[in-house]
């Protein structure tokens, strides 16, 4: 699965746990509604651009599809995003 340990996660957080200049991946509850990633990954993370962070198209580089399952909590989704 992709990505680091999400163990310190709580039941509502969004916690990026990969940031690049375009591209960065989010770790969340299962139940978050896909407008509230989006929501909440600019919140944390505004990009200055005007669209900020958006669900990439794309799966992972490992084939993985986006999203997919955390590889730590199974109530958990791991998103790719791109800006």
């Amino acid at each position: 699965m992709i990505g680091a340990p999400c163990q310190e996660a709580r039941e509502y957080d969004c916690i990026v746990y990969r940031f690049g200049l375009v591209h960065s991946s989010v770790c969340v509850p299962k139940a978050m509604p896909v407008a509230d990633v989006v929501h909440n990954t600019n919140l944390e993370h505004p990009t200055g651009l005007n669209h900020g962070w958006t669900i990439a198209p794309d799966p992972f580089r490992t084939g993985e599809p986006n999203p997919c399952a955390c590889n730590t909590d199974p109530e958990r989704l791991h998103y790719l995003m791109v800006c």
